[in-house]
């Protein structure tokens, strides 16, 4: 080979000219210090033979991004004292993906002489493998970064780059395994569950196999359940979970599997067999040593036993079937509420008064909720009263959480139907309502449902001032969010016509308005409803007698086309009664309350409403001058009313007057004086004896 060339300035810098070469793609000349004098490094040729070529030479200051002096590849680099150049790489714009090196032409000849060249050559060769997981370890950190922040198609791009250089037939490491994991984590994101399937499984089969009892290998057991369920692959996610349930001896991780076994159950709707397995699951949970009764994985064990036995309770009362058949599902159904209030209070009692763990406290809140249900008030107020304490103590007062139980223990005092009960709930409710509006704000749907709440207990309490306020608030919320016509701002406004209708005669214009908008709407979706009725009667008090007799005529026909013949319907006949007597009707009024005094109804309020009828019926005899019929009828009244509610009440004594009023017009009939008897005369006997 021709060096002639080399040293008779034909390089670059003399300005003859260089035959391209794509090995020289992105390399600029740079001066760097004479190669005679660098030590270490095989002496470089200048560029002017560029027939040779070798490996560059990177430090591990080229991979950090750390600068070296004179400057990166890509500036001019210079030894001020020799100011003598030679060639340097420019890495090109895709190194970081390609790990393309750049040559630089190197004389051979003079490289084999030097003995250095070799060690060096494999410390820089351990620098860029180094560099080299560096950089995918820095790739894997911003895979992860895009994953959490869910550019997926960036995280996708670079999870792909990385798998480029490691071959899927080889052993994968475990930094890859992890890679793998969350790649398919970042799948089930976006709902690719078949693609997360088969990245699932090749992980949890490698972890699998090298440790079957580690924490990585159960993560990924988990995470190919967690697909299967979400394929409906249920039978398959059961199996899986099966195999490790069966393991001996039981542990922490077998009874895991057992609650899985469990979910699927419920998944395929097998409620019967999914409530014994449960149940047999947290038995087992009691039993571990590390475990016990009161720890929170088998309190959640037992919530969920709970909550199975709900769903086999309800699908058990949707089923019919022959009477044999709806008998026996009414049977099971009664023993699963039964295993329910047992495993529940089993529960509850494994408590301290001291210990006030979140699990516990869910099971002291549904056994609350349960005794409410079965009217247990007393059992459900003690039960609450300690749940709401212990959440009050290691939770924030004004947190959802706490302020769900303590509505549920106001709702136990309202409804035990005791004065001194219904005070304590308003303190409760204002409480609670106060809280929801600075935290949830006044919009929220619970934040006025409390505040409905308020309002009744209000009203039970007779203080109708606060409830209107309160009632008044949860309207303009109502109509606010809701709109005019939505079947809650319509309730809304129903309850606080009711409680201004409470207060009086003279707030009837105003209660007349509110009432007279939701009649209207409901007559015309539920006419023969009972709110739609009671709503009417209220409104027929607030009219005018003349104005007042066409609604309340449609309320009582509305009611008496019904089979069952309730209190509307006798309070809405005695109503319509009462307006036809004071417009002096006393025949119709006779045909509307003669069938409501002939009913004979079995509930207490039923029969009150039916002896006021009866009163008025009498009264429109008397108005007739049929004064010996009506005193029959009121005599009978009179009677009922003191066997069933005493004397002495306002309406036993306006009947009594009402007597003595018909009794002095009853004429009475003079007494004829009776005719004295004739003596009878003796018969006179014959004289002659009969022989």
């Amino acid at each position: 080979m021709d060096y002639s060339g080399s040293f008779a300035g034909a390089g670059p810098r003399f300005g003859a000219e260089r035959p391209y070469d794509a090995r020289f793609e992105g390399m600029r000349p740079a001066t760097v210090v004479d190669e005679a004098e660098e030590v270490g490094n095989a002496p470089l040729n200048d560029g002017r033979d560029p027939n040779f070529f070798h490996e560059p030479q990177f430090t591990g200051e080229h991979y950090s991004g750390e600068p070296i002096p004179g400057g990166w590849p890509g500036i001019w680099s210079q030894n001020r004292s020799q100011g003598q150049e030679t060639w340097v790489p420019e890495p090109p714009p895709n190194f970081h993906q390609h790990r393309l090196i750049p040559q630089v032409p190197i004389c051979l000849g003079e490289a084999c002489h030097c003995n250095e060249t070799k060690k060096q050559l494999g410390q820089r060769e351990q620098e860029l493998s180094t560099a080299i997981e560096d950089i995918e370890a820095l790739k894997i950190q911003l895979f992860n970064t895009w994953k959490v922040n869910q550019p997926y198609d960036k995280a996708e791009t670079i999870y792909r780059d990385i798998l480029t250089n490691h071959p899927t037939d080889t052993d994968v490491s475990d930094t890859i395994l992890a890679l793998n994991y969350s790649f398919a984590e970042m799948l089930m994101e976006q709902k690719k569950f078949e693609d997360a399937e088969t990245v699932a499984e090749t992980v949890w089969e490698a972890r699998n196999a090298r440790d079957s009892s580690s924490e990585l290998c159960k993560m990924s057991h988990r995470q190919i359940c967690s697909i299967y369920s979400s394929l409906g692959k249920f039978e398959k996610a059961e199996n899986s979970h099966r195999i490790i349930y069966h393991q001996e001896p039981k542990n922490a991780w077998t009874l895991e599997n057992g609650d899985g076994i469990c979910r699927q159950l419920v998944a395929r709707g097998l409620y019967e067999e999914a409530a014994l397995f449960q149940l047999k699951v947290w038995k087992e949970r009691q039993k571990l040593e590390t475990q016990g009764p009161r720890h929170d994985l088998t309190i959640r064990s037992g919530l969920e036993t709970i909550s199975t036995l709900e769903k086999l309770s309800t699908s058990l009362a949707g089923q019919e079937g022959t009477e044999v058949q709806n008998e026996r599902n009414r049977n099971r159904k009664q023993c699963c509420e039964c295993d329910i209030d047992v495993t529940l209070q089993d529960m509850w009692g494994c408590a301290e008064k001291a210990e006030h763990i979140s699990e516990l406290l869910s099971v002291g809140h549904k056994l609350g909720s349960r005794f409410i249900a079965q009217k247990k008030f007393a059992e459900a107020e003690a039960v609450l009263d300690e749940v709401w304490a212990g959440k009050k103590a290691n939770f924030e007062e004004a947190s959802a959480w706490t302020m769900t139980t303590g509505r549920l223990l106001a709702n136990a005092l309202k409804l035990s139907e005791s004065a001194g009960k219904y005070q304590r709930a308003a303190v409760i409710y204002e409480k609670i309502w106060s809280d929801r509006k600075s935290v949830f704000g006044e919009s929220d749907e619970k934040t006025v449902s409390v505040g409905a709440d308020l309002a009744e207990t209000h009203c039970l309490l007779g203080q109708h001032t606060e409830a209107e306020r309160v009632y008044r608030w949860v309207m303009e919320q109502r109509v606010k969010k809701l709109g005019r016509r939505n079947p809650k701002a319509l309730d809304a406004r129903h309850n606080l016509g009711r409680t201004i209708y409470t207060q009086g005669r003279p707030r009837y214009g105003e209660a007349r308005k509110m009432l007279r908008e939701v009649y209207d709407a409901w007559y015309k979706k539920a006419p023969k409803d009972d709110p739609t009725l009671q709503c009417g009667l209220m409104l027929v008090e607030t009219l005018a007698e003349q104005a007042a007799i066409e609604p309340i005529r449609e309320v009582f026909d509305g009611r008496a086309e019904l089979p069952e013949k309730d209190r509307l319907y006798l309070e809405s006949g005695h109503l319509l009664g009462r307006f036809l007597l004071q417009q002096h009707e006393y025949r119709e009024a006779q045909e509307i309350l003669r069938p409501l005094w002939e009913c004979q109804p079995e509930l207490p309020e039923e029969k009150q409403a039916r002896l006021k009828c009866g009163h008025l019926y009498g009264r429109s005899l008397f108005g007739e001058n049929d004064c010996t019929r009506a005193k029959a009828i009121l005599e009978s009244v009179r009677d009922a009313q003191d066997e069933t509610f005493g004397t002495g009440s306002s309406e036993a004594i306006d009947i009594s007057r009402l007597l003595e009023t018909v009794q002095a017009r009853i004429p009475k009939v003079p007494k004829i004086p009776k005719i004295p008897k004739i003596p009878k005369i003796p018969k006179k006997r014959n004289g002659t004896r009969r022989s």
